[in-house]
């Protein structure tokens, strides 16, 4: 496998992220794993200037309150998926 930038565009925001291109996946076919850090490894977009992580979703949906507990996360909040967990987050179309 090859290690890439990948970068996913919509009219909710930019994700950029790290992408490793492998044969094992189909062509025409993405795999988006959400990450805790946004701030590690992860290149700024060119359209914001932000880095896109897995606090940066595409989609805009309400926030979660436990999320605000710790003292820290409040700070790294970005919009994500407030919903069950599993097959059914998959909420983003590449």
């Amino acid at each position: 496998s090859r290690t890439r930038l990948g970068r996913g565009l919509q009219r909710h925001g930019v994700v950029v992220t790290r992408a490793n291109v492998s044969r094992r996946i189909q062509p025409g076919t993405c795999m988006y794993y959400h990450a805790v850090e946004r701030t590690v490894y992860i290149p700024k977009s060119q359209e914001r200037k932000w880095r896109g992580g897995g606090h940066n979703s595409l989609t805009r949906i309400r926030i979660n309150p436990p999320f605000l507990a710790g003292g820290y996360a409040q700070f790294t909040y970005g919009w994500n998926y407030w919903g069950p967990t599993g097959i059914f987050t998959r909420d983003t179309h590449v």
